[in-house]
């Protein structure tokens, strides 16, 4: 792996394998929901959206007939964090991969016409996801868990924000973070690495260095209540239910632990939520925890599909495994095991050219180097019992809870007080 700058600045990663036939290039910047003021929410998406639209070289059908006659694939998407705009191509390609991309970050046009279409587009986006409950409900969690930080504000914004948009506001917010000290490149697969430094270093010449807003400081809810409840009313078969607690961040040196813990919990098909509401009573169909992890934050979030009727019953079983979990912790053959399934699922998530592209450009771009998979393994193989002993009673003491819920509920404050009276 060659991690490297290119003459202007540009960190640039490459994670070169050469028995592949493939090769994948990523742009990663700086540019996400938490760098946004409230006015101009969903922005950084937008920007993503138009960088599609046609340059001073190509129209947009072009862009896409050029990736798709070679067979390969383009595409983007934006998270809280960051943009990414990538490609995947034979190996034989990866000079017109990069030659489209720069075109697309350094020449789109942002025409008038094309920001009218796209708000019409991107508004029908934001009404799509309020229709899916199981995405609206882990919305609505960032929203009480992150409450008065960025880390609150929705990807894609509002109908109100994204139709208030403006030509002058997508070139000033443009500038500002498509800029050389916020941006990483980073390349997986079958390439000539001396070949692919000269290009992009012809290429990507005209990207300087600009003032960049930092990003505020992200922590769990100021919110006083230990049980933070909201949800909403929809016309649904199941009650989507969530329930979330802080948690470790992506950095944090526990974050391992945090990881096994979460798969022991609800995160695999042999965790203890699983196996008892599944498998053992039957109470819901999909029962899973995840971890939601950011630079600076992040949460466990336990979610569960269900029938309203057994809404109740469940998070009493979650509450009494979370409180057998604070006070027998994990036993130390339980944490061997899973820690031979964290190690076999990171093996078999970096034989993905795309997952080498992605975790290798987002370190760069988060702290500015990578850690080598030896390390990481390492890492994994240290976990001991004390250490998730130490791990649980730090963020399992239940003294924060949120609960997010979307689902046909006939009495809101009925079903809100019924879950205080679970927890307290």
């Amino acid at each position: 792996m060659l991690v490297t700058s290119l003459d202007n600045g540009i960190k640039v990663v490459i994670d070169n394998t050469k028995y592949i036939n493939s090769a994948l290039i990523g742009i990663l910047i700086k540019s996400g929901s938490i760098y946004e003021k409230k006015e101009i929410l969903g922005i950084s998406h937008f920007i993503e959206h138009m960088l599609f639209k046609g340059t001073t070289n190509r129209t947009n059908r072009e862009i896409a007939e050029e990736i798709d006659f070679v067979g390969g694939q383009i595409n983007a998407f934006t998270t809280k964090e960051h943009t990414c705009i990538y490609s995947k191509v034979p190996y034989k390609h990866i000079n017109l991969a990069i030659d489209i991309i720069h075109d697309m970050l350094a020449n789109s046009l942002f025409l008038d016409s094309d920001i009218l279409k796209e708000k019409n587009i991107i508004t029908e986006e934001i009404k799509m996801y309020k229709d899916l409950p199981d995405d609206l409900v882990f919305e609505i969690m960032s929203e009480i868990m992150f409450k008065d930080t960025p880390l609150s504000f929705p990807i894609l914004g509002t109908e109100h924000t994204v139709n208030n948009i403006n030509r002058n506001e997508i070139k000033k917010y443009y500038n500002n973070r498509y800029a050389a000290e916020n941006i990483v490149i980073s390349i997986a697969g079958n390439v000539d690495v001396e070949n692919i430094i000269d290009q992009l270093n012809n290429k990507f010449i005209s990207f300087t260095n600009s003032f960049l807003g930092q990003a505020s400081e992200n922590e769990v809810s100021s919110n006083h209540s230990n049980l933070v409840i909201k949800g909403e009313v929809k016309k649904t078969e199941q009650l989507n239910l969530c329930l979330g607690i802080p948690y470790c961040s992506t950095y944090s040196d526990d974050y391992f632990e945090g990881l096994l813990v979460n798969n022991y919990i609800g995160g695999s098909m042999s965790s203890i939520l699983y196996q008892i509401i599944r498998e053992d009573l039957g109470l819901a169909y999909e029962i899973e925890s995840s971890v939601e992890t950011y630079k600076d934050a992040g949460l466990l979030e336990i979610y569960v599909a269900l029938d309203s009727k057994n809404a109740i019953d469940v998070l009493k079983i979650i509450k009494r495994e979370l409180m057998n979990l604070y006070k027998d912790k994990v036993c130390d053959n339980h944490i061997e095991k899973y820690k031979e399934q964290l190690i076999g699922s990171y093996l078999l998530s970096i034989d993905n050219p795309f997952n080498k592209m992605y975790d290798n450009g987002k370190e760069l771009l988060d702290i500015g180097s990578i850690e080598n998979h030896d390390k990481i393994i390492n890492n994994i193989n240290k976990i001991s019992e004390k250490s998730v002993s130490k791990f649980i009673d730090q963020y399992f003491s239940l003294n924060k809870i949120f609960i997010s819920y979307v689902g046909n509920i006939k009495n809101k404050i009925k079903f809100e007080q019924k879950i205080q009276d679970v927890f307290y």
